[in-house]
């Protein structure tokens, strides 16, 4: 399928009918995915198997890389210049170079407009018109998140809630405060009152959305301590809560004296209690819906509509809390942020399943210090139960023999660069222990084959010398459970063949770099796919209103997708 050539195609299709809005996001899944299928012989190559046989024989082979090596040695190996590359000089730069018409190709989708901006005064985009205020708010934010300065609740009961520094993480400060005011505004126009969070953790966001707004809240969530930890947390708050109201309302009651347009006992009791806030745990999700005929709708308003939300959810629970929307007629609304796709359970289907490409990468993942095969999130059945991923029948029936498995997965949830990475400076010693990774795969596959693949040496200390890094690798074989693994704790490693096996194949280290570049730039293509597979999923079960939109500062949290959907009545 040929390429939109611009965005103007994605918005004249989005502002006609819903019809023609489902076939634009067909179409640029489709693209999406045209553009992965090119990638993917590469994104399966994990970058500790980069100097491995037949990985290394792969990347020297592959144009794509070649084309990035010539950018890499053009710009002397600056990753902030190579990722931050004006795309139109350099196409002018460096002719027929298959990186760049890739990027361009590539670029022309993730700017498109089908993916909104969420504007409010709490994120900021780097293209948006700001004022200096906003400016220094974030950028401060930013510095807090750096200097890794937390926050925490602060209750006011004018109808705000406010943060001060103390014991609340930055980043989840951002996450919290721009995801409850987009749900208040949904609230708002939708006559929402009751809320249901799947993964509710410690109810962040009930704590914001509930100090201003005359909602139910109930909170699921599968870890037992934590609920009945935030439970009690909540307890008290609310008594805190309540008892500031009575207190208000004696002070009143004693200025005003025999007014007679004062509030009776029973009104202030219902005034009290005007949310009800429930959590529950180790809930079958399966069941969903005789539990909440039976437990959960005693506590809703059944005058007004219900929101499914999530913040963050990790791997298939996103999934999971889609098709719970999707299949219960109770809810009419969903907001929710996905995270950890390297978790989800992906379905490969028997044409995937028997390509060269599925058999190589099934063949070369690795195990860990428990003999635990490496790759346990695919599936080869279509139980609609746990496949996490994908979920539209357009995926599936179009692209049989499309995957991406556990190792692109894992990219997708790779950080956005930013200047102060410590992987965008090739002598850092973060990036020499990705180098350093890779290379001791390589070692292993020459003196110990059987190790090749093996994955389990756990944390090892930052060093500049290959040699120690070898060493404290083998040192680590001794804290296996397996007695195979044990046995080779005892290799006896040689500082000059060590020394000389760095000076052979440290020539090959220009490769790793490509990868990790492509890696890196192309990390939010396969989020994409997988978010808007989600939204092909609910529009082909009849669910129009769908949207997508990026929530967060991409720069404090990059897992910043959101999916709004509604149902129409």
């Amino acid at each position: 399928m040929e390429l939109l050539k611009d965005n103007k195609d994605i918005n004249n299709s989005l502002n006609s009918n819903s019809s023609n809005s489902y076939n634009t996001y067909l179409q640029y899944l489709s693209n999406l995915i045209n553009i992965a299928q090119k990638l993917t012989p590469l994104m399966i190559i994990n970058l500790n198997d980069a100097f491995l046989e037949q990985m290394i024989s792969i990347l020297m082979k592959s144009q794509l890389v070649n084309d990035n090596i010539k950018i890499l040695e053009h710009f002397k190996y600056n990753l902030e210049d190579i990722l931050g590359l004006n795309l139109d000089k350099a196409n002018k730069d460096f002719e027929n170079n298959v990186y760049i018409e890739l990027v361009i190709e590539y670029t022309k989708l993730l700017n498109s407009d089908l993916i909104q901006r969420y504007k409010s005064n709490k994120i900021i985009n780097d293209n948006d018109s700001i004022n200096d205020n906003d400016s220094s708010n974030i950028n401060k934010l930013r510095e807090d998140i750096n200097s890794n300065i937390n926050y925490e609740f602060v209750e006011k009961y004018d109808g705000k809630n406010l943060f001060k520094k103390s014991s609340f993480k930055s980043k989840k400060y951002h996450e919290v405060d721009n995801l409850s005011e987009f749900i208040i505004e949904n609230l708002n126009s939708g006559n929402i009152k009751n809320i249901i969070e799947l993964g509710c953790g410690k109810c962040y966001l009930n704590e914001k959305i509930l100090i201003s707004d005359d909602v139910n809240y109930i909170g699921i969530d599968k870890q037992a301590e934590l609920v009945d930890k935030t439970n009690k947390i909540i307890s008290k708050k609310i008594t805190k809560k309540e008892n500031k109201v009575k207190n208000n309302q004696n002070n009143n009651q004693t200025d005003k004296c025999n007014d007679s347009s004062q509030t009776n006992d029973d009104n202030s009791n219902k005034q009290l209690s005007k949310n009800s806030i429930i959590l529950y745990k180790n809930i079958d999700l399966s069941n969903f819906n005789q539990f909440y005929e039976l437990t959960l709708n005693k506590y809703l308003n059944s005058n007004s509509n219900t929101v499914l939300i999530g913040l963050h959810a990790c791997g298939n629970l996103t999934a999971d809390t889609i098709k719970i929307f999707n299949e219960n007629k109770v809810f009419s609304s969903l907001i929710i942020v996905g995270c950890c796709t390297n978790l989800l359970t992906e379905y490969i289907s028997v044409n995937s399943s028997q390509t060269e490409l599925f058999k190589f990468y099934i063949k070369n993942v690795g195990f860990d210090k428990y003999d635990h095969f490496l790759e346990e999130t695919v599936v080869f059945e279509d139980n609609k139960e746990k496949v996490g991923y994908p979920l539209s029948n357009y995926v599936k029936e179009t692209f049989k023999e499309f995957f991406m498995g556990r190792v692109i997965r894992n990219s997708a949830m790779q950080g956005v660069a930013k200047k102060e990475d410590k992987y965008l400076n090739i002598n850092h010693e973060g990036y020499r222990k990705i180098f350093f990774r890779a290379l001791l795969q390589k070692y292993l596959e020459v003196n110990i084959p059987d190790l090749r693949l093996y994955y389990g040496f756990g944390k090892i200390k930052k060093t500049n010398d290959f040699k120690d890094f070898v060493k404290q690798a083998i040192s680590h074989l001794d804290k296996s459970d397996i007695l195979k693994y044990k046995k080779y704790s005892t290799f006896k490693t040689n500082d000059d063949n060590i020394d000389e096996f760095y000076e052979k194949y440290k020539t090959y280290e220009k490769y790793i770099w490509a990868l990790y570049v492509i890696r890196f730039k192309f990390a939010r293509l396969f989020e994409l796919i997988i978010n808007i597979d989600r939204i092909v999923y609910l529009m082909e079960s009849g669910i129009k209103n769908c949207e997508i939109f990026e929530i967060f500062d991409k720069d404090i949290s990059s897992r910043n997708l959101l999916i709004k959907a509604h149902k129409y009545k």
